[in-house]
């Protein structure tokens, strides 16, 4: 089978789909079919990439011309192919494959077009009264969202919740198939066992709370910011960057906590594994996620994980056994979730432990890859996704 892949991110870049789309490339890969990636960059370029061809299209090229480039670059390429699999850059990529003729299987993460309007300051209210808001633009923008996945000869998403979203905008549920996603165990198993086997002069270092997350109003930093100042010792860092940073550094400065919390800013994938390693727990104060992959990479690391209980966090995040789900906007809550963890360190270790296992079984990378390349398969051969 010959698979492009298109993304809008791609490393050096960071981000969800950026460590995604190479993984599972070289996965594919791995099973005997050709894969060949299409991306935007900093900077244009193209050739192997272990095992794979990757062509990059300069991200800050005019945007007309940039979207007209990318379209004529796909159908190049897609031309030879057997199945599209887009991870971004969806309008575009589904443009290519209809007039190519070709079967594109998509991957939805999120609301991209809620997203983009809160992001850009046209809309606060949430995400399920998105969906009816009136007005013009953000019809348009939950258009440029749905239309493509109409087109789709199947939707690959990482959580039922997703799922549902995705069968709310008019995709058929017969093309909808739920993928859940994984760590990539390589990566940890080169980065360390973190915490858990350390010696004790080093588990005397300040109690220490890592988040990593884009610097947006739905990931609730400004809120862990409180509940660690509420913790005598501890430490928050902070991975990510994005429209609210200055504002956190501000209110940082403004409450006396720039000894206890750090702004990293963006940091490469490598970096934010080390960092979870040294973690004593991750946290993710989200308002709204989709299937938020780095909760399974803290899992991985061996870090106890305190998360809200919004959108499909909760198929991930079994409360008590695997991690601790608390109500988004409960900062009450989530101070006693960081206490309960920070005074019962052997109740930690058991979350770690079970995290371990569900991360070995349901959530293990062979079964990902696996159900990848079967709809993938099932799309290019023009049977059905299930």
């Amino acid at each position: 089978m010959r698979v492009l892949m298109v993304s809008g991110i791609y490393p050096p870049d960071s981000g969800g789909p950026a460590s995604y789309v190479p993984r599972m490339a070289s996965a594919l890969v791995h099973l005997g079919h050709r894969v060949s990636v299409l991306c935007l960059a900093e900077k244009p370029g193209a050739g192997e990439e272990g095992g794979f061809y990757v062509e990059r299209i300069r991200r800050g090229l005019f945007w007309p011309v940039r979207v007209g480039w990318t379209v004529v670059r796909l159908l190049v390429h897609g031309a030879g192919c057997d199945v599209f699999f887009v991870n971004g850059l969806a309008a575009e990529a589904a443009l290519a494959a209809r007039l190519l003729g070709k079967p594109a299987v998509h991957k939805v993460v999120g609301d991209g077009a809620w997203e983009r309007a809160v992001g850009r300051g046209l809309y606060s209210g949430r995400l399920e009264e998105f969906q009816k808001a009136p007005g013009w633009v953000f019809g348009l923008l939950r258009a440029i969202r749905s239309v493509p996945l109409w087109w789709a000869n199947a939707v690959i998403t990482p959580s039922r919740y997703l799922a549902d979203r995705v069968h709310a905008w008019r995709v058929p549920a017969h093309r909808i198939r739920v993928v859940r996603n994984s760590a990539d165990p390589r990566m940890h198993a080169e980065t360390g066992r973190g915490r858990a086997g350390e010696p004790d002069s080093i588990q005397r270092r300040p109690w220490t709370v890592v988040t990593v997350c884009r610097l947006v109003p739905w990931k609730g930093v400004g809120e862990l910011i409180e509940a660690v100042e509420e913790l005598p010792g501890a430490c928050l860092r902070v991975a990510g960057d994005g429209s609210l940073r200055g504002e956190l550094e501000q209110e940082v400065r403004r409450r006396g906590l720039c000894g206890r919390v750090e702004f990293l800013g963006a940091l490469s994938r490598r970096e934010v594994l080390e960092l979870l390693s040294a973690a004593d727990a991750f946290v993710l104060n989200s308002t709204y996620e989709g299937l938020p992959h780095v909760v399974l990479e803290a899992m991985a690391a061996r870090v106890p994980v305190v998360a809200t209980a919004v959108g499909g966090t909760p198929e991930v995040v079994e409360d008590g056994k695997t991690g601790l789900l608390v109500e988004p906007g409960d900062r009450a809550g989530l101070l006693r979730a960081l206490n309960r963890l920070r005074c019962n360190p052997d109740f930690a270790a058991a979350l770690v432990e079970n995290a371990a296992v569900a991360l070995s079984g349901p959530w293990s990378e062979v079964r990902m890859v696996e159900d990848t390349a079967r709809v993938l398969s099932h799309a290019a051969e023009g049977e059905a996704v299930s």
